[in-house]
């Protein structure tokens, strides 16, 4: 199938919240998956094990988000990096965007902060649209060393 690179828009809010006492496993558009840390780098990433869907659209497993790890000790802020290919099986108005919030949350379920992606637009169906993302979160190096999970919750 044809790959395309599309822009996006990536938008971040920093959020703070109480835990969350409940996750699902996997859901329609749902996922919430344990950090694995890069021996090398110290970065925190998770990358979905399966097909993920939501409404229309479907993303392959090979989606990863990786919070790369900064070299110096004072940086506030950090980047978190995703990478993706989906593909539609219908489009409604003039194409299907998806759209992936991402919650980095510490061991216990606690909110860290929230990211938000906005893919491509889809105008084609059952064509795979590749793309690659990142914002800069605020984080201190502490609050980036409690990154423990990662949950992906997707629209489309």
């Amino acid at each position: 199938m044809a790959r395309l690179l599309a822009a996006l828009t990536a938008t971040v809010t920093f959020l703070l919240a109480a835990p969350s006492s409940a996750y699902a496993d996997l859901q329609d558009g749902r996922i919430t998956l344990p950090v694995a840390i890069d021996q090398t780098t110290g970065d925190r990433f998770a990358a979905v094990p399966d097909w993920q869907k939501a409404g229309n659209c479907t993303v392959f497993p090979e989606m990863t988000v990786r919070v790369i790890q900064r070299a110096d000790p004072a940086a506030t802020t950090y980047v978190v990096r995703l990478h993706a290919t989906v593909f539609t099986i219908a489009v409604h108005g003039s194409a299907d965007v998806w759209h992936e919030y991402l919650s980095l949350r510490d061991a216990s379920g606690a909110l860290i902060a929230g990211v938000t992606f906005d893919g491509p637009q889809m105008t084609r169906t059952f064509t795979d649209y590749t793309w690659d993302a990142q914002v800069s979160v605020p984080l201190t190096v502490p609050t980036y060393l409690r990154i423990a999970k990662i949950q992906f919750v997707a629209s489309c």
